[in-house]
């Protein structure tokens, strides 16, 4: 009968000696309304996730028809708990794409993995983009709709100094777009664009240089925008309670499934669309700390 009692004497033993204190372990993701996320990556690793994301290569995806540099899936890894994305300058050009390229640089996406409709979406993460020391750099984490054109900007931002002016000045911010189609024809073309960080335009802005987290919340009733955990856009199909009216982010081109893309690009159409050599100090970095996608709420 003693020995029979020894195991739940000694498991009693260890409950009542764990310290009452001990602080309960909550999840960082676990969100008020949206609760713990559906899919994350938080890169505990020491490599990219396959079952997760696909990482980009000149060998199989070609170059970007809009940037300057060569895809190379060595520009991606996972150490010390972040996802790295290193843009390098070569020492010798690359023509691929009809273009001279100089740098090689970094995707990955999660168009076999991962796709939902409505949801939201949240990165954590520090941009390459310092005031007068990154002409041409374009870090980019963007939700794409496959055949169905459309295009969520969750955070763009762009490098300084520029080629072409932009009024105001925009360094060290980062954008919020919706787009309404992403190919010709663009007269016909809607978009809607946020700058983050910037309600009154006016400079300094902090945006580069440290982490911030960017989030977007997509229901079938409001579209909402996030910086550093303040609601910074709202946009609804009507306009009503002093929202953004955009009928068209519930319609054709936004209606169906949305994947994930993060990017690190060398040069753009728009600000610096052809960079030269040496046209920002290399390397560039664009480091994640996570990413984190919670399902709709439970009605």
């Amino acid at each position: 009968m003693v020995a029979a009692l020894i195991p739940a004497m000694m498991a009693l033993f260890v409950l009542l000696t764990v310290p009452a204190s001990m602080p309960y372990e909550e999840d960082p993701g676990d969100i008020p309304v949206w609760g713990v996320p559906a899919w994350r990556d938080e890169f505990t690793g020491d490599i990219v996730d396959p079952h997760k994301w696909t990482v980009w290569d000149r060998s199989t995806h070609g170059s970007y028809s809009w940037d300057w540099a060569v895809l190379s899936a060595d520009a991606v890894t996972v150490d010390d708990g972040m996802l790295r994305i290193e843009m390098t300058q070569l020492d010798t050009s690359v023509y691929s794409g009809e273009k001279e390229r100089w740098w090689r640089t970094g995707a990955l996406d999660t168009a076999a993995t991962h796709n939902e409709q409505f949801g939201r979406w949240e990165i954590r993460a520090k941009i390459p983009t310092a005031a007068s020391s990154s002409s041409g750099v374009w870090p980019a984490f963007w939700l794409r709709n496959g055949p169905a054109l459309g295009e969520i900007d969750i955070m763009e931002a762009w490098g300084d100094p520029t080629d072409r002016p932009r009024s105001p000045d925009l360094a060290e911010t980062s954008t919020l777009t919706l787009h309404e189609r992403t190919v010709a024809p663009f007269g016909e073309r809607a978009a809607w664009t946020y700058e983050h960080h910037v309600p009154e335009l006016s400079p300094p802005y902090t945006t580069a240089g440290d982490f911030h987290t960017w989030a977007i919340e997509y229901t079938p009733t409001d579209f909402k925008a996030f910086f550093d955990g303040v609601l910074v856009a709202h946009v609804t199909p009507d306009g009503t309670h002093d929202t953004t009216a955009l009928p068209w982010v519930w319609e054709e081109t936004f209606d169906s499934p949305w994947h994930m893309r993060l990017t690190l690009a060398m040069g753009d159409p728009y600000w610096t669309p052809d960079p030269p050599p040496g046209a920002a100090p290399m390397p560039a970095e664009f480091l994640v700390d996570y990413v984190r996608y919670w399902a709709l709420p439970a009605e």
